[in-house]
């Protein structure tokens, strides 16, 4: 007779280990007279039978991945060697077989795959300078044809990247939870594409296991930034001066310590040039404020540490308050002068306009004076270059006849 699969045709693939029976329906056509028949599976070589049947839904499970033949066999009585295992070339007796109908079956096993280093979860930070990158192993493949990355969202409705390298990129993902998934799949897979809902893929495939990937842009692991420093204490307590001292920050270049008597408005500091130490001197019997700042690396700065209070008088430890860098309080004054940027790298600006000609110095903390100019009549704007400077604090000030001296701090960087 003349077989071929159940709608036509004489060629099907079937996918094993879905969730579909891994079965095929034929039928027949032009049966031959005898009174016998049969439905064999052999393999491609046609040198094992691997299944006899007399249904003509043919059930394929267990059979393994690969190519086999169905036939339909005609015969009577006495035919031997009608049994799995058998080769039918030792098929004996009156016997016809009809065409083959051809059947490839497929797998696809997601396999198991893992962090590179081990683990199936993490947590990376979207907000710092790093590659929001996660490299996956395969620790165990599926061994289809073909297979890809997916990435989805936590809920799995939705497919967020498609990745045929097994180094995935967050970048641009945004906070949240999402899944890497391996997905192994044979030829004729639909459905898989950004924005796709997973339960839509359509074909011979598997999902591995998940990995879950956090992400955030703050709290662990992210960089916390630009930290003040914590916590300040004050040592070598005399009459006159007291030494702040605190714990180097990480990713600190240097300092700023303000100080300003208490209930004033005014705050007098100073940036180091080194070091996480700093004397204050102040008048005796006064209660003074400190705060700190840290001056990073790259450049930002952080928020001023909580301030603390120190009352100045005579302690235990007079001895060697003078040797770290000092902050002095001076006098409050009201005639500050507008000068920007503050801190500056080589060049400020002085907001200041004099009726007369006028003389405007750089003092350094040690009283020096380190620079001078004229100031024209009439100019409101003065630029000034301190590029040539050490960096540190530095005393602005103003001497114009018939006026109030004027003065201010500028921070060289």
């Amino acid at each position: 007779g003349s077989l071929e699969i159940e709608g036509g045709g004489t060629t099907a693939t079937i996918c094993l280990d879905d969730e579909s029976e891994d079965v095929v329906n034929v039928s027949v056509s032009g049966m031959g007279s005898a009174p016998n028949t049969a439905f064999i599976v052999t393999n491609e070589e046609i040198d094992e039978i691997l299944a006899v049947s007399e249904d003509h839904t043919i059930n394929l499970a267990g059979t393994g991945t690969g190519t086999c033949l169905i036939w339909h066999i005609n015969f009577y009585e006495g035919l031997s060697g009608l049994e799995a295992g058998a080769d039918p070339s030792d098929l004996e007796g009156c016997f016809d077989l009809s065409n083959a109908v051809s059947v490839t079956k497929v797998d696809a096993i997601g396999g198991e795959i893992e962090i590179e280093g081990g683990g199936t979860e993490t947590t990376i930070c979207i907000a710092d300078d790093e590659e929001d990158i996660i490299n996956v192993d395969v620790s165990q493949d599926g061994g289809a044809a073909n297979s890809t990355f997916i990435v989805t969202n936590a809920t799995i409705d939705e497919i967020l990247k498609i990745s045929d390298d097994s180094a995935i990129n967050f970048a641009g993902t945004g906070t949240g939870t999402c899944l890497i998934w391996r997905v192994n799949y044979s030829e004729g897979l639909s459905g898989l594409e950004i924005g796709a809902n997973p339960d839509d893929l359509d074909g011979c495939f598997e999902l591995s296991n998940a990995i879950t990937v956090n992400r955030v842009e703050e709290g662990d692991p992210c960089p916390l930034g630009c930290q003040p420093p914590d916590p300040i204490t004050i040592i070598n307590l005399t009459d006159n001066k007291f030494v702040v001292d605190w714990d180097p920050v990480e990713g600190a270049k240097t300092y700023r310590v303000e100080a300003r008597y208490k209930g004033k408005n005014k705050w007098q500091e100073r940036v180091l040039r080194f070091g996480s130490r700093a004397s204050v001197g102040a008048r005796k019997g006064s209660t003074v404020e400190i705060r700190v700042q840290t001056i990073c690396l790259d450049g930002t700065t952080s928020e001023f540490s909580d301030i603390i209070a120190v009352e100045v008088k005579a302690g235990k430890n007079l001895t060697n308050a003078d040797l770290y860098p000092e902050v002095v309080i001076w006098e409050d004054t009201e005639n500050d002068l507008d000068i920007f940027p503050n801190p500056a790298v080589d060049r400020i600006t002085v907001n200041y306009t004099a009726e007369r000609e006028a003389e405007l110095n750089l003092f350094n903390i040690a009283g020096q004076r380190v620079l001078s100019t004229v100031l024209a009549a009439g100019e409101t704007i003065h630029r000034v270059y301190i590029g040539d400077l050490d960096d540190g604090v530095y005393v602005v000030t103003i001497d114009e006849p018939g006026q109030e001296a004027r003065r201010s701090r500028v921070i060289k960087l």
